[in-house]
């Protein structure tokens, strides 16, 4: 897996980490944001004595890919491990990225004001739709029909900033259309596959060979 130490390399200085939000701000609208983080069931065939574990909530069998994004539609982290049957809010809670986000090894850059002429310090956080909760690393549409204006525009801001991740699984599928399928292969193959996959996509955006 020498590609994906090389191409998946998580950010591991400040500056990095500022750089993506910035990335985020500027095409998005949306200030201190660390990426876009989402799952997407990989469809397989039902492994022999896998029980239900493999059989997710839309009722085919899967492992999940979650996946963290830059507004360069690059995949920051991956897990892929996971299966179809967990949600996504667990996946991303048992991950090592979770774990290093909230235990500080990842240089995140610390709380600041949105603007020089603002006070208040906010953190840096990712984004994610309503499967995931709401935390003080991550941020979610806030849910119901009847919101105020304020909120509105809150959940399309953050709509804006969480389509990269949804745009990066469109990529990755495109580019290899047997995603769009079930797997033939056992998992732990259909697992590498998958890695490699997002290993070459990462290497072709960084040479802007799609954007």
């Amino acid at each position: 897996m020498t590609l994906k130490t090389d191409f998946l390399k998580l950010p591991d200085t400040e500056r990095e980490w500022e750089d993506i939000a910035s990335g985020f701000e500027r095409k998005a609208n949306f200030p201190h944001c660390l990426g876009a983080v989402d799952g997407k069931h990989i469809r397989i065939l039902k492994p022999a004595k896998s029980g239900s574990m493999f059989f997710n909530y839309k009722e085919y069998y899967s492992f999940v890919l979650m996946a963290v994004v830059d507004s360069a539609y690059r995949f920051i982290f991956i897990s892929v491990d996971s299966y179809g049957k967990e949600c996504d809010s667990t996946i991303l809670k048992d991950s090592t990225f979770w774990l290093k986000i909230n235990d500080g090894t990842l240089n995140v850059p610390k709380p600041r004001p949105l603007h020089e002429n603002l006070h208040e310090e906010l953190p840096f956080i990712l984004v994610g739709d309503e499967g995931f909760p709401l935390t003080s690393n991550l941020l979610r549409p806030y849910g119901g029909t009847h919101l105020n204006t304020d909120k509105k525009i809150f959940n399309y801001r953050l709509s804006r900033a969480r389509r990269y991740v949804e745009c990066a699984f469109g990529i990755l599928a495109n580019k290899w259309r047997i995603i769009h399928r079930a797997i033939d292969l056992n998992v732990d193959t259909a697992i590498q596959v998958i890695n490699l996959y997002i290993v070459q996509i990462r290497h072709l955006l960084n040479k802007r060979h799609f954007i």
